[in-house]
């Protein structure tokens, strides 16, 4: 696995993690499909705005220890480009780039 896709404690590593503190566990939804009460609490909007109040809080912890102003530059594309909206409603001043690259490049990185 290290070989084809290597993290570590001090390096560069998408953001998704920081909404699964919220409990929202895939805010793709493909996860999970079907119709239970809790299939429907991980597809609700709201849930989805909640976890980015969260994720801006742990940003803004981990923050406090640099500097100021702190500008992070987050990549979970999977889980930001489904709910801009909420994303933008909780960081309103974010800037917010899309890039293209060969899907040959890009599918070893799933």
């Amino acid at each position: 696995v290290h070989r084809h896709y290597y993290f570590g404690v001090d390096e560069i590593e998408e953001d998704s993690v920081l909404v699964h503190y919220a409990g929202v566990l895939a805010m793709h939804g493909i996860a999970f499909k079907g119709d239970s009460e809790y299939a429907q609490w991980q597809k609700c909007p709201d849930n989805k705005e909640a976890a980015y109040r969260v994720h801006k809080k742990v940003l803004q912890i981990l923050s406090s220890r640099y500097p100021q102003p702190v500008q992070w530059l987050l990549k979970a594309p999977t889980i930001h480009s489904c709910f801009l909206k909420e994303l933008l409603k909780v960081y309103p001043d974010a800037i917010l780039i899309v890039t293209h690259r060969q899907p040959v490049e890009v599918l070893p990185s799933w």
